[in-house]
């Protein structure tokens, strides 16, 4: 960036982030950039709506998704510098329960395996989400699911998505805490940021009228409106989506 301001360089991203958007299908993003606490940029493209046309803006509650995996890495962190366990503390050590059918990964897997997406355990969304973003388990049916799943490449040999770790996780954080998950982003992440607009419930957000509509795409990148996601506190997959609101800090 010899000669140009970050400021600058970023504004000449512009053009390059409107076609990534519409190529991929994003329909309405909401970007903010801070260095050193201070926001150097912050511009919104699309819509917040798109069958209203109401474009989004700094202050647009948009859900996020699994880009709350980072929020859950950073608790487990958290953790890891009060000394409560390690990167390479085993997942059985602390959560008995967690027994998954392939031996190797029952004894074996870390905390880091799980956050890595290395576990080779199969995805297997399907067993969990619904269309219209429905859940079909309930939350006391993760573990005795997880036992079920297949490993289908060797453990550590690969990168293998999967969100069951991240639930995994989440109870972990939980039950090293002492606190619920949603509790412990607020106290330990959110409070400390001003992340004011950051939000772990839908009821949390309800009667703001500054809440992006949910799409997914079709394969022209053209918008298919869905509901909002259902879950909630207590509910299966909560600690994937947990804090899944998020707008600038305040």
């Amino acid at each position: 960036m010899a000669g140009r301001s970050a400021e600058a360089v970023l504004t000449a991203l512009e053009s390059t982030i409107k076609t990534t958007s519409t190529v991929s299908g994003v329909h309405g993003i909401s970007i903010g950039v801070l260095h050193h606490g201070e926001v150097i940029y912050n511009k919104s493209f699309g819509y917040r709506d798109v069958e209203a046309q109401i474009p989004g803006n700094d202050d647009t509650i948009y859900y996020f998704g699994s880009m709350t995996k980072g929020f859950t890495a950073e608790a487990i962190a958290i953790l890891v510098d009060e000394g409560k366990l390690g990167w390479s503390t085993r997942v059985r050590d602390v959560l008995p329960a967690f027994q998954p059918n392939d031996k190797i990964i029952n004894e074996h897997a870390t905390i880091t395996d799980l956050l890595s997406h290395r576990t080779g355990l199969e995805r297997a969304d399907a067993f969990w989400a619904q269309s219209d973003n429905n859940i079909l388990l309930s939350r006391d049916q993760a573990l005795p699911t997880i036992s079920q799943l297949r490993a289908v490449t060797p453990f550590r040999a690969e990168y293998r998505y999967n969100n069951w770790g991240y639930e995994v996780a989440g109870r972990i954080i939980e039950k090293l805490s002492g606190k619920k998950f949603s509790q412990f982003l607020v106290e330990n992440i959110f409070e400390p940021l001003g992340m004011t607009r950051t939000f772990n419930n839908d009821s949390e957000c309800h009667g703001d009228n500054n809440v992006a509509q949910a799409y997914m795409t079709f394969d022209d990148a053209s918008p298919a409106h869905v509901p909002r996601p259902h879950m909630a506190e207590g509910t299966l997959m909560t600690l994937l989506v947990a804090s899944r609101v998020v707008s600038k800090t305040s």
